[in-house]
């Protein structure tokens, strides 16, 4: 699983294509080390920086294999 993103601590501007990996979603307490989390739209904008891009590519994934939940952490 992949996203448009970067940390809005990192301040870059545009947007990065990034394996989601267990270390990096750290913060946003998946399920286990190999559940990809996908941010809910809505706690998302300080992530992407182009959300439509990112919609383009989510509907690439069989909504089965997509899990949405809240984030928690630091950052929010």
């Amino acid at each position: 699983m992949a996203g448009i993103c970067w940390p809005p601590s990192e301040e870059r501007p545009g947007g990065a294509l990034v394996t989601l990996t267990q270390p990096a979603n750290a913060d946003c307490a998946p399920d286990h080390e190999r559940m990809p989390v996908i941010l809910k739209p809505e706690l998302a904008d300080a992530y992407l920086h182009d959300v439509d891009r990112a919609g383009v590519l989510l509907d690439t994934y069989q909504r089965s294999s997509i899990k949405v939940q809240p984030v928690s952490g630091p950052a929010f």
